[in-house]
């Protein structure tokens, strides 16, 4: 139906037999960058949704944040490496919290749960999440692919309620 894209997003809204849906793609500065190209990305995002009418769509976020969360009882889940909350993730969950979306990911039972190791310190975090409002939606790190990359990919599976068409009897006399 429509779709967005800059240097901190892409996004692609579809019709879907459930309603209208946003795949939202993020990639947010990292800490090397001014807090203010973070805010200008939130920014960006916001303006994406507006304009993309999301307040009546099912939407999927996910990307790279480049910020750790910390656990927040029934907000942000387990599946982290934050302990505390810095000026980026604090912007961060209150664009969330104003789309109405939940953490997926961080709620996930999968054992390990990074998703970017650090090159030269091999450290590893979470920086990398999907959000999700209007439906089931599970996540899943893939750890086996090989290739070159510090960033492990995500893999997230969204319930779709399907129609199904049945022909009508037709009854013979």
């Amino acid at each position: 139906v429509d779709s967005d894209c800059c240097n901190t997003h892409a996004a692609v809204k579809l019709n879907t037999n459930v309603g209208p849906t946003i795949f939202l793609s993020m990639y947010l500065p990292d800490d090397s960058k001014p807090k203010e190209a973070f805010v200008d990305a939130i920014v960006r995002l916001d303006a994406c949704l507006l304009r993309l009418d999301a307040n009546t769509c099912r939407l999927v976020v996910a990307g790279d944040a480049n910020t750790e969360l910390a656990p927040c009882e029934n907000l942000i889940g387990n599946a982290v490496s934050g302990t505390h909350m810095n000026q980026r993730a604090i912007l961060l969950m209150k664009w969330a919290a104003k789309w109405d979306l939940a953490w997926t990911s961080t709620f996930s039972e999968q054992t390990p749960c990074w998703t970017f190791q650090h090159k030269a310190t091999k450290r590893k975090y979470t920086l990398d999440y999907v959000l999700s409002r209007g439906g089931d939606c599970f996540s899943t790190i893939v750890y086996d692919w090989d290739y070159n990359c510090d960033h492990r990919p995500i893999s997230f599976s969204l319930g779709v309620a399907c129609k199904i068409r049945r022909q009508k009897k037709t009854q013979f006399f």
